[in-house]
């Protein structure tokens, strides 16, 4: 977790993208991120940046799509991609 919002039961993890890090590695990261934060009661939204210098996120779309489709009525995700 790198930033909590208690208040808002909102937590904001942060990735970074690099050569050997890309899509495969960070969808496996955010994967557990959300298992994980999903049982925290105290969690309900979580908000994912990821930091792609590079590009080497493929299909943009369809990666937040994905990630995204895991939210429920009680865990709300949010995923950016920049730049």
């Amino acid at each position: 977790m790198d930033f909590l919002l208690k208040e808002g039961g909102i937590v904001i993890e942060s990735k970074i993208t690099r050569r050997g890090h890309g899509n495969t590695e960070i969808g496996r990261e955010l994967l557990i991120d959300i298992a994980r934060y999903k049982e925290s009661p105290g969690c309900r939204v979580l908000i994912c940046f990821i930091y792609d210098r590079n590009s080497l996120i493929e299909n943009r779309k369809g990666f937040i799509n994905d990630l995204e489709k895991k939210s429920t009525t009680d865990f709300k995700i949010r995923v950016y991609v920049s730049p």
